[in-house]
C-alpha cells in the first residue's frame, strides 16, 4: 500500500512539473517609443467612480480645527514651526516633489 501511494505521488508530481516546464515564459513588454521616457507621474483620466462630487463632505468628517489655544492647537502650531526649519535643505525639496502627484 505503501509503495503504491509513493509512486502514484510520484507520478503526479512528474506531471505537475511537466506542465510547469511546458509553459511558455513571459514575453518582455515592448516599448511604444524608447526615444522619449515614460512621464512620472501620468495625467488623470476621466474615470467615474461610485461616489458623486458632494457624496462626501470633508468639514463633517474633519470636524473644525483645533483652537489656537487648546493643547492640540499648541502641538499643530509646534509641528508647523518644526517643518518651516526645514524650509531651504534638499528634504524640503524633496518634500515638495513628493507632493506633486501629477507633475505639475
Amino acid at each position: 500500500m505503501n509503495r503504491s501511494f509513493t509512486l502514484i505521488a510520484g507520478a503526479v508530481f512528474a506531471a505537475g512539473l511537466a506542465a510547469c516546464a511546458a509553459t511558455t515564459p513571459p514575453q518582455a513588454p515592448v516599448l511604444a517609443d524608447a526615444s522619449k521616457p515614460a512621464p512620472l507621474n501620468p495625467l488623470p483620466t476621466n474615470l467615474t467612480g461610485y461616489l458623486t462630487v458632494d457624496a462626501l463632505d470633508g468639514a463633517a468628517l474633519l470636524g473644525p480645527p483645533p483652537t489656537p489655544s487648546s493643547l492640540r492647537g499648541q502641538a499643530d502650531r509646534a509641528h508647523y514651526e518644526e517643518t518651516r526649519a526645514l524650509e531651504g535643505t534638499p528634504r524640503w525639496t524633496q518634500a515638495i516633489a513628493d507632493n506633486d502627484l501629477w507633475g505639475g
